[in-house]
């Protein structure tokens, strides 16, 4: 650090961006204040010696060895200095503490909250403060866009409520669940038929499925319980035990009640889709668990020893975290093209949610470093490049993403001395459209079909076939848009809430043929004459008893 400068930077911290300027092989830094796209002041320069293979697409790489502008815990002592701020990309395989040959007589840092002009990307919804809360966490958001999580009270510290917000109903506490859990219980995830995974939180208490003031025991055993995931049937998946006598993956389901995978081994379940399909790790090795109980381990990266999967979509993507004791980077996973790692940010990344389209969220042990990543792509995108530079927020943690784009995230207000907020992003141009869900079909049982992406008042139509996936009619009505099922049959209609959210229930016939495979598609007709109507992607699942 140049003599003097430290002082002057240090004031600067979390408030203002800093840029380097440099060239190739020795590069010549210039330690600066930028405002409104303009360097307003020369905080500092220096000299870097920079080996060739450590610069590339307009990247250096400097560590700063450990005399980064400590204040706070703001900064990680080793950066990434870009001239376009807000798009990271692949690095090699070599730890910033620990790559050779690289000298720095100064420290440069680049932050994004007084960024240039940039394009905004996503609008940032504030979910209120929990009055009284000591702090809070959102862990799940919907394709409605509600969003779960829980708050602790400094009355007792130990004790968590469980919540749901949603824009158009603010944040409500869920009930008390019965008996001694009443002091104790956390929302864990959210399905869009409104199923809620519930447990004690940090590994105490039992664990539950939560649905229109009814609370469903998981029927584990009386030792913690950890119920992390939940689909549009209200299965649920899990795991419980301690760290004394290991934990065990559980599955739950409204039909069935408890089951336990995977046994006798020990691990932990994290994700199930809509088809039943779980996702769990057990030792080094992750795997996929299908309804009838059989199992098979995700192929992963021959140089990574360990692989968590963290969701599996109705696709069959798999997302997650895979590495070793020093390192950790997110993966993306199908059948077809096997384990595609996520490029690095920081030495320990994790992906924490995917959409159906691919599109990946996650956070690195950086502080400021959430990212998506979309399936395809040689980069990552740093998301405090997409949201109002002016805003005041920084990005600390991503917890989940939805298939609409919208993502929960842990964040706080200008500097760390203020509170946390938890904030929704919503991409700008991400107009409502259909996303269907629907509980089992089961013969003599109630079904219940839910779209999310309608309009408040907005009339949705739900269509089903027995016939199967094709070209289908295209009517006039819908302005000639095509449907996804041949020979449909119309189920019914609803209308949309206060939170764009239609739901129609119907009972499956009693004698309906155990096995069959029914696809279902909702539809909504919009613009004149039908000419701007959408439909959801189609949705498929079997006739059981």
């Amino acid at each position: 650090m140049v003599n003097g400068a430290h002082h002057r930077v240090t004031e600067y911290c979390g408030r203002h961006c800093f840029v380097a300027c440099f060239r190739l092989v020795k590069v010549m830094a210039y330690l600066a204040v930028l405002r409104g796209g303009r360097v307003t002041r020369i905080l500092a320069s220096c000299s870097i010696s920079v080996p060739q293979d450590l610069i590339w697409h307009g990247f250096v790489i400097v560590n700063t060895l450990g005399t980064a502008f400590a204040s706070g815990g703001s900064f990680t002592p080793s950066t990434i200095v870009n001239m376009e701020p807000y798009q990271m990309h692949s690095r090699p395989k070599t730890s910033f503490l620990s790559s050779p040959g690289l000298y720095a007589s100064c420290a440069v840092v680049m932050m994004g909250a007084g960024a240039a002009a940039q394009q905004v990307e996503y609008e940032i919804t504030v979910l209120p403060q929990v009055p009284d809360a000591i702090y809070s966490y959102a862990t799940d958001i919907n394709n409605a866009g509600q969003v779960v999580g829980f708050s602790s009270f400094p009355w007792n510290p130990y004790a968590y409520r469980g919540w749901i917000w949603s824009e158009a109903d603010g944040l409500e506490f869920l009930p008390d669940p019965p008996g001694e859990d009443r002091l104790r219980y956390a929302a864990q995830a959210i399905s869009d038929t409104g199923f809620i995974a519930v447990d004690g939180g940090g590994d105490f208490g039992n664990a539950w499925v939560y649905k229109d003031g009814v609370y469903h025991m998981t029927g584990t055993p009386a030792t913690p319980a950890n119920c992390v995931d939940v689909n549009n049937a209200g299965d649920a998946v899990g795991w419980y035990g301690s760290a004394f006598f290991g934990v065990h993956l559980f599955k739950y389901t409204l039909a069935g009640g408890f089951e336990q995978l995977l046994a006798p081994q020990i691990g932990r379940a994290y994700g199930i889709n809509n088809h039943g399909i779980a996702v769990a790790n057990s030792g080094a090795d992750g795997w996929r668990i299908y309804p009838d109980g059989t199992a098979e381990i995700i192929e992963g990266l021959p140089s990574f020893g360990s692989r968590s999967p963290s969701r599996i979509t109705d696709g069959g993507i798999i997302t997650g975290s895979a590495g070793a004791h020093d390192f950790s980077a997110g993966f993306y996973y199908t059948d077809a093209g096997g384990m595609i790692e996520i490029p690095w940010i920081s030495t320990w990344n994790w992906a924490v949610g995917v959409a159906d389209d691919g599109t990946v969220a996650g956070s690195s042990s950086n502080s400021i470093a959430t990212w998506i990543w979309h399936v395809g792509d040689a980069q990552v995108t740093w998301l405090p490049g997409l949201i109002d530079p002016n805003s005041g927020y920084r990005l600390d943690r991503v917890e989940a993403i939805n298939n609409r784009g919208q993502m929960v995230v842990d964040a706080h207000v200008d500097d760390w001395q203020n509170p946390d907020r938890l904030i929704v992003l919503t991409p700008v141009d991400a107009r409502p459209y259909p996303i269907l869900g629907q509980t089992g079909l089961r013969r003599g049982q109630e079904t219940e079909f839910v779209t999310s992406g309608a309009e408040p008042g907005e009339e949705v139509y739900f269509i089903y076939s027995t016939a199967g996936l094709g070209e289908g009619p295209c009517p006039r009505q819908l302005g000639g848009l095509c449907l996804d099922l041949l020979k449909p049959v119309l189920l019914g209609t609803a209308v949309g809430d206060a939170n764009g959210i239609a739901r129609l229930a119907v009972t499956v016939p009693s004698r309906a043929p155990l096995g069959q495979m029914v696809h279902t598609q909702s539809v909504i007709r919009r613009g004149p004459s039908g000419a701007d109507s959408v439909k959801s992607e189609p949705f498929y699942a079997t006739i059981t008893d």
